[in-house]
């Protein structure tokens, strides 16, 4: 804090002598900076935990975001009932003073959040003053069932004309502080919220809704900081940090995906999916980073920003230029950064061995961070015309524009599994088009085999979709483009067990 005071948040655990199941609540307290001491200390018994939260100094709150839920599982007995819930579960959005930890306003939708070095916990930032008096918030797992509202939770306060009994919601009296009695016009008659004719949340009918699975797991949310007003939602994948520009115009998001979760989709556009060096379709994924516009919601760029083996985003921050920095782990001695950039690392200075398992991935699992120059925007070189996004940009006639990168005709690339895939404007500007390999005799040949580009006399191998597997070669089965070019042939003199497709049993 301002004070160089100290706000942890979590939850706390007990189990009384006759219950089989332990009790989770929510906490968040304020503790000394100078000797640690509790100053005050907030137990929230409807959440099973906080999760996120941010200090705002302006008006001395914190904003934070919790769940209903302990494990993030539905059918567990320790989950939380919660007044303003709804739902089996839910999300919880909340901010209490930072004076003494009370509640200030709630608001609730479907979802059952979880967190830990696996799970991705989402986010809080508080808007540029040229933005507004707002505050973004990312929550996972939210929205997971079906749409979800955003109008509910806790009351709004409220001005009461006596001789119409009509109440003005907060929301239509200030949006720049919060609301009291001396707010109200003359002879009107100031509700607050915790009265029984404060109006409800449901009342507002702002239309900010989640739960569009295609789209992703998570919740992106904008709410005013007074009221708890909602202003727009939006479906992401996962995310595990959240950064409000500093010129108030966007908000940067974060994450973590893999295949196995499904690719995400950004409004239409799909994350290319890094396929690191000899690894199948399990192995595809990687860590995003997103840009949103402040005003709508909706996306304007997604950025590949790593991936290949065993990466994770757990958290990102932000500076007073603009930049974004990415903290997690990652696995990778080769980085990919939107396919624009690469990443060569060297592990313990160069003195590790290789990982005999794939000679890009490192042995052992290093902390990443990483600094983008998010401020920092370029058009790209290929694009002539470009007012609006790259989508409806004109590409130079002997260019294509594939995954945010500028392509030469008759270029290819090695960096999402498309080596065998060129750049022909002739047949698309936009994708990426087969090249003269695909299905050529010979052995500079390629199959193309669940999207991915195989070289001829390549075996089929089985690997576990888990990180650092070992891969199990088959004898029988191997890329023969002059057979089928989209399948795995099988070798003269075997046969093929369907029964026991997995290697060595095939």
């Amino acid at each position: 804090t301002t004070d160089s005071n100290v706000l942890p948040a979590g939850y706390r655990c007990y189990q009384n002598a006759l219950e089989d199941a332990k009790t989770c609540d929510g906490i968040v307290a304020m503790l000394s900076g100078a000797d640690g001491s509790v100053l005050w200390e907030s137990i929230l018994p409807n959440l099973g935990a906080v999760i996120r939260l941010k200090y705002d100094p302006e008006d001395q709150s914190v904003y934070a975001t919790g769940t209903t839920t302990y494990s993030g599982f539905e059918d567990k007995e320790n989950n939380k009932s919660h007044p303003y819930c709804a739902h089996k579960t839910c999300s919880v959005v909340l901010r209490l003073s930072a004076r003494d930890g009370a509640v200030e306003w709630e608001r609730t939708l479907q979802g059952s959040p979880r967190w830990g070095v696996f799970g991705q916990n989402g986010g809080v930032g508080l808007a540029a003053e040229s933005d507004g008096p707002y505050v973004y918030v990312a929550v996972d797992d939210t929205g997971e069932e079906e749409a979800t509202s955003l109008d509910a939770g806790s009351p709004y306060a409220g001005c009461q004309d006596p001789s119409s009994e009509v109440i003005t919601p907060e929301y239509e009296i200030s949006t720049i502080k919060l609301v009291t009695a001396e707010d109200c016009p003359e002879g009107h008659v100031f509700i607050p919220r915790n009265s029984p004719l404060a109006l409800a949340a449901s009342t507002a009918r702002s239309g900010a809704m989640c739960g569009d699975a295609v789209s992703g797991a998570a919740c992106v949310m904008k709410y005013h900081k007074y009221t708890g007003l909602p202003i727009w939602a939006h479906d992401a994948p996962d995310v595990s940090g959240l950064v409000p520009s500093v010129d108030g115009t966007s908000v940067h998001i974060g994450g973590w995906y893999s295949s196995r979760g499904g690719i995400p989709v950004f409004g239409g556009v799909a994350a290319p999916g890094y396929l690191r060096e000899e690894g199948l379709d399990g192995k595809t994924g990687g860590v995003y980073n997103a840009k949103i516009d402040a005003a709508t919601g909706l996306g304007e760029y997604v950025l590949t920003s790593g991936g290949g083996t065993k990466d994770r985003l757990n958290d990102m921050v932000g500076d007073e230029d603009g930049n974004i920095y990415n903290i997690g782990y990652h696995q990778n001695l080769v980085m990919r950064w939107g396919n624009e950039l690469i990443t060569q690392m060297k592990e313990d200075q160069g003195t590790a061995g290789l990982n005999t398992d794939n000679p890009t991935q490192a042995v052992e699992t290093q902390i990443c961070v990483s600094k983008m120059m998010a401020a920092v925007e370029t058009v790209p070189s290929c694009l002539t015309t470009c007012s609006g996004s790259t989508e409806d940009a004109m590409i130079e006639s002997q260019s294509c524009f594939i995954d945010g990168k500028c392509y030469a005709a008759n270029e290819s690339t090695t960096a999402f599994g498309k080596s065998c895939y060129v750049c022909d404007p002739a047949v698309s500007q936009r994708k990426w088009t087969e090249g003269p390999t695909v299905g050529a005799a010979g052995p500079e040949g390629n199959c193309v085999i669940d999207g991915f580009c195989v070289p001829a006399g390549m075996e089929y191998f089985y690997q576990r979709r888990a990180w650092n597997s070992p891969r199990v070669m088959s004898e029988c089965r191997h890329c023969s483009p002059g057979d089928n070019v989209n399948e795995w042939s099988v070798k003269e003199g075997y046969s093929f067990n369907e029964a026991t497709p997995i290697p060595p049993e095939d």
